[in-house]
């Protein structure tokens, strides 16, 4: 793997004709192993915290072959990391492991409420059974769990309470509490129609340690007093205010069945 750092925004790289070389070496800058063409801005609802994968073509007969990943920096820059193989079963399998490409679709099989994610984005888990979808994203950052179950009624606030109650029963868990807005009021709220949400902090005992985290959990009804869909945000609470905007991104592509 090779990581390196653009001083460019990118969002600034769709503004021209941009492509990433790879050069054999500095001294044989004029071996070319592989390009990736960046090409025009993704559709919406993309956003530059979703980053970017691009599949790297050879050049020059050189025999490698890849894929980069292109990811916003705290530096108003362009983090960019590449993965070249030389010979097809290394490229498959590398392949395999990479963020999956942007604009992936998960189709809930029972409920049929679909999510599209980015490819900062990697799947964890994908379960069906027993009357319950259950799908779980990692970005190294955050876990983010979609749970679609005939339970609770339908009620959303119902799915909420249960959902913070089962998450935090951990004996290890220390001091669970509302999480406040800047005007110190509680986060939380939604309606029977709308949905319920609620965003929890609390400690993590390790032993050695303890560590603080942020838990976000929300509940929309799928069909009026049957089912309900949970999603659900887990993440360092140092890190939290920085994931907002990618579980948002999740939110807003989420599209529930009519």
């Amino acid at each position: 793997m090779v990581v390196g750092r653009a001083n460019v925004t990118l969002e600034d790289l769709f503004g021209e004709p941009f492509s990433i070389h790879v050069h054999k070496s500095v001294g044989e800058k004029e071996v070319y192993l592989g390009c990736a063409d960046i090409g025009g801005r993704p559709a919406d609802p993309w956003a530059p915290a979703d980053g970017l994968a691009l599949r790297v073509d050879e050049q020059q007969d050189s025999g490698f072959s890849g894929f980069a990943t292109l990811r916003p920096s705290a530096a108003d820059g362009t983090d960019v990391a590449i993965v070249l193989a030389g010979d097809v079963e290394t490229v498959e399998a590398a392949d395999a492991t990479a963020p999956p490409p942007r604009g992936t679709t998960y189709a809930s099989p029972t409920f049929g409420y679909t999510l599209t994610y980015g490819p900062q984005w990697r799947v964890t888990e994908d379960v069906s059974a027993n009357g319950r979808d259950r799908f779980v994203l990692t970005n190294g950052a955050s876990f983010v769990t979609l749970t679609g179950a005939e339970d609770y009624g339908g009620d959303p606030q119902a799915c909420v309470d249960d959902f913070v109650a089962t998450l935090t029963a951990d004996p290890n868990v220390r001091d669970l509490g509302l999480a406040v807005d800047e005007d110190g009021q509680p986060l939380q709220g939604g309606t029977a129609a709308t949905g319920a949400f609620a965003v929890f902090n609390h400690g993590y005992d390790f032993g050695e340690r303890v560590e603080q985290y942020t838990l976000f959990v929300g509940c929309v009804p799928l069909e009026a007093n049957e089912s309900v869909l949970a999603f659900v945000q887990n993440v360092p609470t140092a890190d939290y205010n920085g994931q907002v905007e990618p579980r948002e991104a999740l939110l807003r592509s989420l599209v529930l069945p009519q």
